[in-house]
């Protein structure tokens, strides 16, 4: 798997528990876990043990941001 310019081996699996975001449930999403790191991104600087991207949410849910206003969103399509 491709990962910021290197090639990456992804463990997953599914989650043990439900995941729960905002007022919707995600039923043991399958996540996965890359363990080089990323060299050139600081965690302790904004206080993160890691980084969420898009599987989770792929083609089953609509995510919006809006940063100017500081708000989240999240929708489940069918």
């Amino acid at each position: 798997m491709p990962s910021w310019g290197k090639i990456a081996r992804l463990k997953g699996r599914r989650a043990d528990n439900v995941w729960k975001i905002g007022g919707l449930s995600i039923e043991k999403p399958l996540i996965f876990y890359e363990s080089s790191g990323l060299e050139n991104f600081d965690f302790v600087a904004i206080n993160a043990d890691g980084l969420v991207g898009n599987a989770v949410f792929y083609d089953n849910y609509i995510i919006t941001l809006d940063l100017i206003n500081n708000k989240f969103g999240i929708m489940k399509v069918d």
